[in-house]
Parts: C-alpha cells; structure tokens; sequence
C-alpha cells in the first residue's frame, strides 16, 4: 500500500491490508469496477501516488536486500569504531529482534557530554549527526504545537479528547535516554574512503570527550 510520501506499508496480514488500502484511498473498499459505487466501510484519507512513483518504488523495493546490506555493513563499520569507547554504549535489541540499521544510536554518560558531542561532530565536518533532545523535528519535548493543540482548522472529536486526556506529556525517562543520545545517519551513498573518514572522524571526537 503506498501512503504519499510516508512510503509503503507492507504486511502479511489480509486485514491490515483491506483497512490501510482503503485508508489510503478517500475510505474507498475498491470492490467491484464502478468507482462511483464502492462502499466505504470507514473515514480515509486522499494518500495516493502518482503511477511514476509508484514505478520507482516497486523497482526501489526489488533492491531491498541490497540497500539493508550497504547499511548493515557501514552501520558495522561505525559501530565499531567506537564500540570501545569508555562512556559510549549502545541500546539492546530484543530477543529475536534485528538491528535497525538506518541510523546508529548511542548514549553518553549525561545530557551535558551529548550535547558537547553532537556540536563537536558538527564542527569536525561530520553531517547527519542527530540530538534530538534539542530538535524540534523528532522528539515531542518542545512540540508545543502539538500539546497546544494549535490548528488553522478544526480538529476531529476523537483527536482532541485523546489529546486533552493526557495528564502530562512525556516521562522522565524518556527524557533521561534522549538526553544522552546521539543519533547517526546511516547513508547508502558512501564509498569506501568516505566510510573511513567518517569511522576515523566518529572515534577522535568521542575519544577526546572520554578523556
């Protein structure tokens, strides 16, 4: 199922498929050939793509196995790099689960050697190095657009009660791992010097920082 620029869904599941399909198509169960008269067993959006990318994703997805193995091999060569570290230590993976390898995640010893870190790469050239602590792009600490609920138009019944249900946003906890976390960007076009660079550049700056 493609969902606009979110990318694709993909599922084993007959009835994920059948609820997501018509989601993505203005709530449309696409049964029979008259458009005009498919039923619509609950609200959708308008989350199509054009036919052309759809092309490029379906020629995208035969290449799968090959993209996760150029970021397994350089989430690996990064990871190592630094695994021996003092300070930096790296999230568990769940029995069974797999390392997600488009980014490279670790944590520091305090929010304060984090945030040093992070502006410490930027500064010896290392793009794609995320705290997201400080960012208002991923982490809802200082999304307050969204615990305000500010909208240029109404918002569904349903969202607002959700909303106004909460008692508080966030947890300390949640706060005492992103504070320390360092996020790195896993990227397909690198080549073999490049990789290196980044591997050398990674280790001298966290190295200096564990003293």
């Amino acid at each position: 199922i493609t969902c606009g620029e979110g990318g694709a869904l993909i599922t084993d599941s007959d009835e994920v498929y059948e609820k997501a399909q018509a989601y993505s198509d203005h709530g449309h169960d696409h049964i029979g050939t008259d458009r005009g008269a498919e039923g619509h067993p609950h609200l959708g959006f308008n989350f199509r793509i054009s036919e052309l990318n759809a092309a490029v994703g379906l020629a995208q997805s035969r290449r799968l196995d090959e993209f996760l193995g150029i970021q397994q091999n350089h989430y690996n060569e990064l990871r190592n790099a630094i695994s021996d570290i003092r300070g930096v230590t790296f999230r568990r993976v769940p029995t069974g689960g797999i390392e997600n390898y488009s980014f490279l995640n670790f944590f520091l010893p305090d929010e304060a050697t984090a945030r040093k870190a992070g502006q410490a790469l930027a500064e010896a050239g290392l793009d794609g190095v995320f705290y997201w602590y400080d960012n208002n792009w991923h982490y809802h600490r200082r999304w307050e657009h969204l615990k305000g609920l500010m909208s240029t138009s109404k918002l569904p019944l349903q969202l607002k009660e959700q909303f106004l249900s909460r008692n508080s946003w966030g947890h300390p906890g949640s706060d005492q791992w992103m504070g320390r976390t360092l996020s790195v960007l896993i990227k397909l076009g690198w080549d073999r010097t490049e990789l290196q660079r980044r591997a050398r550049v990674l280790r001298e700056v966290l190295a200096s920082l564990a003293g």
